[in-house]
């Protein structure tokens, strides 16, 4: 039910091939203020399926599933529903690996260690237009001084890598 001067919730997307884990994830997604769980799928294919269907805000993805893997899910939903941004949720804490899924449309990367808060707000920070990695994830490059780039500089780097004046 829609209520006058009240925001309609972040419709949110799992996608993730261990059943236990999509349950979890809804479950306590669902008693949090301003997000929707809309659909889950335990595969790639069945991910663009449903993510047609129900028009998700923010899907989180796992990259590790059989048949088609999120890698492949993930190019093929930048082409079938641009609007919907992606977090991958995964095991892997790899800065490399991250880069490269931003690279190639993510609009964010979790690993499944974080705490269950930091995993809202990054759904929160993407559904704003944020790019966001959580915490754990080192990923800042050092630059030609052997200095780190700050955050900001890392962020122009990336909307580069993504073709982006």
């Amino acid at each position: 039910m829609s209520f006058p001067g009240r925001l309609a919730p972040i419709r949110v997307m799992l996608v993730d091939d261990h059943p236990v884990l999509r349950a979890g994830l809804a479950n306590l997604l669902s008693i949090e203020r301003g997000l929707e769980v809309v659909a889950q799928a335990g595969s790639g294919e069945a991910a663009l399926d449903l993510c047609r269907r129900h028009r998700p805000d923010v899907m989180l993805l796992d990259l590790s599933m059989p048949g088609m893997g999120g890698r492949e899910a993930l190019q093929r939903l930048r082409a079938a529903a641009p609007a919907c941004k992606v977090v991958v949720l995964t095991s892997l804490e790899s800065a490399a690996e991250a880069d490269q899924v931003l690279a190639a449309g993510a609009h964010g990367y979790c690993t499944k260690t974080v705490p269950f808060p930091e995993i809202v707000a990054t759904i929160r920070a993407v559904h704003q237009g944020a790019e966001r990695i959580c915490k754990g994830v080192s990923r800042t490059p050092a630059g030609a001084d052997g200095q780190l780039l700050s955050p900001r500089e890392t962020s122009v780097l990336l909307l580069l890598r993504r073709g982006l004046s």
